[in-house]
């Protein structure tokens, strides 16, 4: 498919933004989404058709925006995770913003880590739960971070966007991003090893940023508060 080609699927003007670009895609699939609720099987194809026509002048123009040197805003990912002693399972959250278009998960992911999606989600922020064993609560927050990496690298992948992934846990951050492996945190190394697997083996960018916990930053409020309500939960 040709530039304008795919300028026309999408009803973009000739001039557009990385945003318009996301938002006229993302607007087209959600469309057609509702169309399969009701769709028979002599519309089905048709529907297939138009969902593969319009990821298709998606990918074309994507390409035009990053050959222009023109990138997305980085994906903005918070985590946090709580952990009782008495309970067998943590629980993560993960909350996002700045998500392109709509892209689907492996069904392997989501099992790995329980992920659900919260009902507080919205079109401006995802939000996410999960559930894993409980170790301790530094294995808890980087699991979170190993998870978020582990469901945003697909989407990643395509949009070509930096992933910033704010965590109020020092020891988590120090473990995943220092140059070396802080002393004293061998117990964390195989954890480690899989953050860098998957970071340096698809070719993306993540950055692990320490913010303060409870201090009123929206993003880390609502991940500390749905981690804590999955854990009540079950």
């Amino acid at each position: 498919m040709d530039k304008q080609a795919a300028i026309e699927s999408l009803g973009l003007k000739d001039v557009f933004s990385p945003v318009d670009l996301s938002n006229s895609y993302k607007r087209m699939v959600e469309n057609v989404n509702e169309q399969l609720y009701f769709a028979n099987n002599d519309s089905i194809n048709d529907l297939a058709n138009q969902l593969y026509e319009c990821s298709e002048a998606f990918l074309t123009l994507l390409s035009e925006i990053n050959g222009q040197g023109v990138q997305l805003q980085p994906l903005i990912i918070f985590t946090d995770a709580s952990v009782k002693k008495e309970v067998k399972h943590s629980a993560i959250g993960i909350v996002v913003n700045n998500i392109p278009f709509s892209f689907n998960v492996p069904t392997g992911v989501l099992k790995k880590y329980n992920i659900r999606i919260d009902p507080e989600s919205s079109e401006e922020l995802c939000i996410f739960t999960g559930e894993i064993l409980n170790y301790n609560v530094d294995v808890a927050e980087i699991m979170a971070i190993l998870a978020a990496v582990e469901i945003f690298k697909y989407l990643a992948m395509v949009s070509k966007q930096k992933m910033v992934i704010y965590t109020d846990s020092l020891t988590a951050k120090k473990i995943l991003s220092d140059k070396r492996l802080p002393p004293g945190s061998k117990l964390y190394s195989g954890l480690r090893k899989q953050f860098l697997k998957i970071v340096k083996g698809n070719n993306f960018d993540v950055v692990i940023k320490k913010v303060e916990a409870h201090s009123g930053i929206e993003m880390n409020e609502i991940a500390d508060q749905v981690a804590k309500n999955r854990l009540s939960n079950n």
